[in-house]
């Protein structure tokens, strides 16, 4: 796929394709297997590097891999450089009318969170695409003083493919709280137009960066969380974070509205690394299910622009039925892969 154009505004015509971003988390010791071709925009993968020479034989194993990215960032990037290299033209989109994903996906472990929430301890330098999202649409909204706008917000968690509401006024979303956990269970529902609904969900206007951040941080201090042999801290659900904006001229009764999903996937596993097993294990396959329904629903969007496809199925998982209408189409889309 070529990469991006060198502009910053990106036209309509650059986003027939899921825009694919790739942030090299940093180590001390860089596998010698791991090449990162920055002005090419390629990660290879070189499987000959400490492997047995093979002096003899058919010589048909494959010696590596490579894949293209629209952009792959130094492993020292920082947050506000991410942001204005990935999120800053989503923003753009969205109050322009525009409904648009983002989503971080990566192995468990690999910084998703990080990305997309940012680090609460340090929060003034390291918050996340979520915050300075949020930031950026009040600042631009002052700006945009022809339009009258209206910023709601929703939180939702999706826990072995049941929908939880993270901004409920129930306690916690915790599993052995039976109450508290049914109380903040929301349902998906299709009407007869084939319209997503939600209508359980709870919708929070936000009428200033304050308002806004508060319901995030609500909302994450309600999420699962668990450790493993990986990572000490793992989600062990797909967040979606939306930000609904509605826009009318002072002079028109008409409003446009557009709609902005943030969406933290769990992390893909293997259970021989995870040592999952019991609740840890059910866990890991809902994720790695959802994550697999996910990739089937991108690869047929992709083929379903190139006209191989008549279809797309967004009705396997509830992470493809909540983001039907944020994919594809004129959606402007893009992922962060960690």
């Amino acid at each position: 796929a070529p990469g991006p154009p060198e502009e910053k505004t990106m036209g309509t015509q650059d986003w027939q394709k899921i825009q694919v971003y790739l942030r090299p988390r940093p180590t001390p010791v860089p596998s010698k297997k791991v090449k990162f071709h920055f002005e090419d925009k390629v990660l290879e993968f070189d499987l000959t590097q400490g492997a047995p020479v093979q002096e003899d034989g058919p010589h048909n194993t494959r010696t590596g891999y490579r894949f293209k990215f629209d952009e792959i960032f130094d492993p020292s990037i920082q947050q506000d450089e991410l942001f204005e290299r990935v999120g800053r033209k989503i923003v753009n989109s969205v109050l322009d009318g525009y409904n648009a994903t983002l989503f971080a996906y990566g192995q468990t472990g690999s910084g998703k969170t990080y990305t997309i929430l940012g680090d609460v301890t340090k929060y003034k330098t390291c918050k996340g695409i979520i915050p300075r999202t949020l930031e950026a649409i009040y600042k631009e909204i002052k700006q945009r003083t022809s339009h009258i706008f209206q910023i709601n917000l929703s939180y939702m968690e999706i826990y072995n493919e049941i929908c939880l509401d993270l901004l409920s006024k129930s306690k916690t979303n915790r599993v052995d709280d039976k109450e508290s956990f049914e109380e903040s269970r929301v349902h998906i529902l299709e009407n007869e137009d084939g319209i997503i609904e939600i209508p359980d969900l709870s919708v929070c206007r936000a009428d200033n960066i304050n308002d806004a951040l508060t319901l995030l941080f609500l909302g994450e201090h309600n999420r699962f969380f668990a450790d493993n042999a990986i990572n000490a801290q793992s989600s062990r659900s797909h967040c979606v974070f939306t930000i609904e904006v509605e826009a009318r001229r002072g002079d028109s009764d008409i409003v446009r509205k557009s709609k902005l999903r943030i969406v933290d996937l769990a992390g893909s596993e293997r259970v021989s690394k995870t040592n999952a097993d019991g609740k840890g294990l059910m866990e890991a396959k809902y994720i790695n299910k959802s994550l697999h329904f996910l990739e089937q629903v991108i690869v047929s969007l992709n083929e379903y622009a190139q006209g191989r496809r008549s279809h797309v199925s967004f009705r396997n998982s509830n992470i493809t039925r909540i983001l039907r209408d944020s994919l594809g189409g004129n959606c402007r889309t893009a992922m962060v892969a960690n």
